[in-house]
């Protein structure tokens, strides 16, 4: 026996040093992650900030704008847009890493260059006309022409060179356009990557300027654990100088493609870097102090705008130093607000139409009927001048007066478009083509005018109501947002996976990033050891435990350890957002107990034969199995259990049996009790002996069961339902002279239930005050001419199945302790309406029994009588009531009844 235990344990040990050091050298890493993403699908959604919005450069977008990438002076647009109309942040996901081409200035050359052509033109003409008409008319000699020919030569030499200039304006500078845009928005974020395969070549001077405006200097680090970097790969110079700041968008991806993970800093030549949405989360929380730990980040006094006061968040670091994303659990559509980027780039063609359309009606003069203070595009030079002003490095404060200018622009456009400016004009067409006289030509002409004017002004106020519709799309969106600008189209694959989606936009890990932060939530992981701690003591435990045990318990262990284990690892996790590495410790319980369990499989095997061979001829099925599961059960004695007893008996069986044939008696017995026993063991209860006619059964035991007292009353309830229909079959077929009446008694209580006898043999039986009540209770049926009855603690395990006729409270022959007695009347979802009325009146008769008023009493018994002439019960109390209406009862009367016979 020793031995066998040594090389078991042995075995034990072995099987957690293999997962340990499969855990130690990363082997199950894959399985681990894993089982990680199946806890993120159990634990609560996190919460997401209405604040953060993805600006999507989306299939629409690169549908209606053209392939990606785009002029970069249309995002310079859009970012113009957005803080126009109310963004907070605009953090770039997108690498402008590489200078732009050389571009034309769209509106210089559809507008600014023919308007200059024109002016010179025009002055060269009227120089000509002037000219020649001057000689024609004789105030210039012919002789003296010459002259002024030749200033009109060095005239057009000047227009010429006046032109040339102009036509070297047409090319525009994009990327300085750009950097202007995010100048004049203020709080736009670029990208800084942190690279370690190649090399990035920057002047000295930027990368100190990288060094002292982009690096952290308000990280304190305590820690040798962090990342480095061997290059940094930034935004162009002239770009991420004009910027608020700049972050890293570099994602890690675990082993099996899924990002899980994330990078806070990373080093550079000794200055610290920050993530993407790091550097616009310090400056919107205050620029609080931080202090990197080999275990987590401490943000200090942070100032989340919204809340009431600072507070300190402390961001746990997973074991390998880096951070847990904290996704929302649904694919990247469904998670944050969305806007489309073709929003702000039709909201900029939509105002050039505008613009244009309303430039028409000015040539026509049509805004001499408007009614403000000042030229209705007053507003708009104004603040297309502070957009210069600003763009050209101006003062950023003059911004709001941009925003109001435009605001009270296309307000007053609104005014015009939608009020009586349209009806002044064609009302004063109207009173013209009222006057008598008008010429058909001249009437031709008014109603063509007429017409011009109204599709004038509709399409006019069309092409408004789109463009405010618009606005108001994108305001809605960006007012008061921390807007995460990048790419989610499917053509540009800067796609990824999480786990919860396949395809989850890269530019969406920023925003969980974000989010997580504003929710001060976060997830961590346990260190390695401790889960190889965990399985060495586990399974030793385990193996303390079920190393005596048999196969099935071995099993059982094993699996509720198992469980336990999985049980711990989701409660840590969805209370405290710990993931604890539990593979090691759940494997090597598994394998252990596997392992031990094929052992005392095939020990067990020959015990199981053996018991079977010995004792399967004279013990029931359930109690073989219960030996087989336990042969310590096969030693003598037994044990206390809370369990129910049924003792049945046939009324009169003597009387009966002395008129029926042996062999009749035998054939009818047998069909008796088989029916009877079949109905008890259907509700799982165990048959103790047959006495003749009698049989003796309990429920509880071997097997347990919670409801025993339910079961043994549901079977007897259906035995005496049985019993009818076996009489009629009996009667019509003549096999007994009388009915077979069966009285039954039930009784709940602790009873001794085991073996007893001798070594040789034995019985598996009951013993104990509770079983001879429920014997007393079989014939105390006779006293109430009822034929089910169960004691108060049967009754008090029943809850509301069934329908109970209350009875007295009794001594039985040979108990002193009285007991409430219950008739069993039926199961009460199968009892009719009669039964209940029948049991309601009983019962409001015993209160009047109980409180010795003998003539209502009496009265109340009579009406169930009426109702059921052949109710036993009722029939009994009216005679108590006749007696003690005569003699009453001693006045120290408990109300307890001794009866005096079994």
């Amino acid at each position: 026996m020793e031995r066998k235990f040594s090389i078991r344990i042995l075995i034990a040990i072995l099987i957690v040093i293999v997962f340990s050091l499969l855990t130690y050298f990363n082997i199950l890493t894959t399985l681990e992650h894993r089982l990680y993403d199946v806890l993120l699908h159990l634990k609560k959604d996190i919460p997401e900030d209405q604040r953060i919005l993805l600006v999507d450069i989306d299939d629409t977008s690169i549908e209606k704008v053209g392939v990606w990438p785009w002029s970069r002076d249309i995002v310079a647009n859009g970012l113009l847009t957005m803080s126009e109309l109310g963004a907070d942040y605009a953090v770039f996901d997108i690498e402008y890493v590489q200078s732009s081409p050389t571009a034309v200035d769209p509106d210089f050359l559809e507008n600014t260059l023919p308007q200059a052509f024109a002016d010179e033109f025009d002055i060269i003409n009227g120089n000509i006309i002037d000219l020649f008409g001057a000689i024609a008319s004789g105030a210039i000699p012919g002789d003296a022409a010459e002259e002024y020919i030749s200033q009109l030569t060095m005239l057009n030499e000047q227009a010429r060179d006046v032109l040339i200039s102009k036509v070297d304006e047409i090319s525009q500078d994009n990327d300085e356009y750009f950097s202007s845009t995010i100048y004049f928005f203020g709080n736009a974020y670029m990208t800084v990557n942190m690279v370690d395969d190649y090399e990035v070549e920057m002047s000295p001077a930027f990368e100190e300027w990288l060094r002292e405006n982009i690096a952290y200097d308000k990280l304190s680090v305590e820690t040798e654990k962090y990342p480095k970097a061997e290059s940094l790969d930034p935004a162009l110079a002239e770009l991420i100088t004009m910027s608020a700041g700049a972050g890293f968008p570099n994602i890690i991806i675990d082993e099996d493609g899924v990002r899980r993970r994330i990078d806070f800093f990373t080093e550079y030549k000794g200055d610290f870097y920050g993530q993407l949405v790091i550097s616009p989360f310090l400056d919107w929380a205050g620029n609080p102090s931080l202090t990197l730990t080999d275990d987590y980040l401490l943000i200090e006094d942070a100032y989340i705008p919204g809340e009431d006061g600072p507070r300190d968040l402390k961001v746990p670091r997973a074991e390998d130093g880096t951070f847990l994303i904290n996704w929302p659990a649904k694919g990247y559509w469904e998670s944050f607000r969305h806007l489309s980027f073709y929003y702000m780039v039709l909201h900029n063609w939509q105002e050039e139409a505008l613009i244009a359309s309303l430039g028409s009606l000015e040539a026509d003069n049509f805004f001499t009927y408007y009614e403000g203070d000042q030229d209705i595009f007053a507003g708009y030079d104004y603040a297309e001048s502070i957009k210069a002003e600003v763009l050209s490095g101006g003062d950023r404060t003059y911004l709001q007066d941009y925003r109001d200018s435009r605001e009270y622009f296309y307000s007053e456009v609104g005014s015009f478009i939608n009020g009586q400016s349209e009806s002044a004009i064609r009302g004063q067409i109207q009173d013209i083509l009222a006057m008598e006289g008008l010429s058909d030509a001249d009437t031709a002409y008014y109603e063509d005018t007429d017409a011009y004017v109204e599709s004038s002004f509709a399409e006019v106020r069309l092409m408004y109501e789109d463009y405010m519709k618009t606005r108001e799309i994108i305001r809605e969106a960006v007012d008061g947002s921390f807007c995460i600008i990048g790419s989610s189209a499917t053509s540009t694959f800067d796609r990824g996976v999480n786990p919860f989606s396949k395809e989850y936009a890269n530019v969406g890990t920023h925003a969980a990033v974000f989010n997580m932060l504003i929710q001060d939530s976060y997830l961590d992981d346990s260190p390695q050891w401790l889960s190889i701690l965990l399985a060495f003591v586990i399974t030793m435990l385990l193996y303390i435990i079920i190393h005596r045990m048999d196969a099935l318990p071995t099993i059982l262990w094993g699996i509720a350890i198992i469980i336990v284990l999985a049980g711990v690892e989701i409660a840590v996790f969805l209370l405290l957002g710990i993931y604890i590495q539990l593979l090691t410790p759940i494997l090597s319980v598994l394998c252990t107990f596997l392992f031990i369990s094929v052992m005392k499989f095939l020990e067990t095997a020959r015990e199981r034969s053996y018991i079977r061979s010995a004792f399967g001829h004279y013990l029931s099925d359930a109690v073989i199995e219960n030996l087989i599961d336990d042969p310590d059960k096969l030693s003598l004695g037994g044990e206390k259990k809370y369990m129910s007893a049924v003792f049945t008996d046939v009324k009169g069986f003597s009387s009966i049996s002395e008129k029926l044939d042996p062999t009749d008696l035998v054939k009818i017995l047998n069909m008796y009790l088989t029916e009877m026993s079949n109905l008890i063991m259907d509700q799982g209860g165990t048959i103790d002996k047959y006495e003749g006619d009698a049989i003796i059964a309990f429920f509880g035991a071997p097997v347990e069961f919670d409801d025993h007292a339910k079961r043994a009353c549901r079977a007897a309830v259906r035995m005496k339902k049985l019993e009818n229909i076996m009489n009629q079959h009996f009667m019509e077929d003549e096999l007994v002279p009388d009915p077979l009446l069966t009285r039954i008694g039930i009784n709940t209580g602790e009873m001794v239930v085991g073996n007893m006898g001798t070594a040789r043999k034995m019985d598996y039986t009951i013993m104990g005050n509770a079983v001879n009540l429920a014997a007393r209770l079989e014939g105390v049926n006779k006293q109430y001419n009822c034929w089910k009855l169960i004691s108060s603690m049967t009754a008090d395990d029943l809850g509301d199945e069934f329908v109970l006729r209350k009875l007295d409270r009794v001594r039985v022959v040979g108990i002193n302790e009285p007991v409430r007695l219950y008739e069993l009347v039926d199961e009460s979802d199968l009892a009719n309406e009669q039964t209940v009325e029948v049991v309601d009146l009983f019962h409001t008769a015993l209160e009047l029994f109980e409180d010795k008023r003998w003539i209502e009493a009496g009265a109340e018994f009579q009406k169930i009588l009426s109702i059921a002439p052949e109710d036993g019960p009722a029939g009994i109390y009216i005679k108590r009531c006749e007696e003690y209406k005569k003699k009453a009862p001693p006045a120290n009367w408990d109300g307890v009844f001794n009866l005096t016979t079994k």
